[in-house]
């Protein structure tokens, strides 16, 4: 997997780390803030899995 594959998880991130500055009676997209802020947590975590098992399945190509 190339290295800019990592960047939708650092941008939802961010966006998980503004959510928290938001206030807690706002509503966005017709969901509290701390219920976006849980789903996009686990939308990330399945991203990293997803991630380290592409990378650790594949081949490594090393040239030496």
């Amino acid at each position: 997997m190339t290295d800019w594959v990592v960047w939708p998880i650092f941008i939802m991130e961010l966006i998980v780390f503004l959510l928290l500055f938001v206030r807690r009676d706002t509503v966005l997209i017709g969901i509290k803030p701390r219920a976006l802020i849980h789903v996009l947590l686990v939308i990330i975590a399945v991203m990293v899995v997803v991630s380290l098992y592409h990378d650790s399945t594949e081949v490594l190509n090393l040239h030496f």
